[in-house]
């Protein structure tokens, strides 16, 4: 309780001059005490120039008794947080997402349609594809310029390694029958 206190306190104070963003990212990976923290903290600070921006997989948190899926469900019914779901990116947001972190830059049309198409559109393969081609130097910065180092033609649009970990791992939940499916 008195961790709890002392948080609550430490933002409060931190938010006296300016207001306060808080980002915590990944809480489908967190613990029961941590989820407890933020639950104490989404209810003190609800008077406070305080914003807490959490991001978390929704599907994660549905398996088994995941403690954020009940403080969710708290904190939605007294209105101390909203949920905003990320769709599928379509072919004109890949193409922004392109430009807002490869600016400025010659990718020729196509580029965007490939990406769009190996990965469905799915956000989180999205930037982790465009994060591997980046580390493979297939997207590199030249001269201040950003652009691809190979032709297209040439590109091999592999799954980067932590894709295929979390898809191993999301099928691992799967019973038999859905596996083969």
């Amino acid at each position: 309780d008195r961790m709890l206190r002392e948080m609550g306190d430490a933002l409060g104070a931190l938010s006296q001059d300016a207001p306060l963003l808080l980002l915590l990212e990944d809480l489908h990976w967190t613990d029961a005490s941590t989820v407890g923290l933020l639950r104490y903290l989404a209810h003190r600070i609800a008077t406070q120039p305080v914003l807490l921006l959490a991001t978390f997989r929704p599907e994660d948190i549905q398996i088994g008794s995941h403690p954020l899926k009940n403080c969710k469900i708290e904190l939605q019914a007294h209105h101390h947080c909203e949920e905003i779901s990320l769709d599928v990116l379509s072919a004109e947001d890949v193409v922004n997402l392109l430009h807002m972190r490869f600016t400025p830059n010659d990718f020729p049309n196509e580029f965007a349609r490939l990406i769009r198409k190996r990965t469905d559109g799915q956000p989180l393969f999205t930037v982790s594809l465009l994060e591997f081609l980046t580390r493979r130097g297939d997207i590199a910065l030249t001269n201040s310029h950003w652009s691809l180092a190979r032709p297209l033609g040439e590109m091999v649009m592999e799954i980067p390694d932590s894709v295929r970990a979390m898809i191993r791992k999301k099928s691992e939940t799967l019973d038999a029958g859905s596996r083969l499916a």
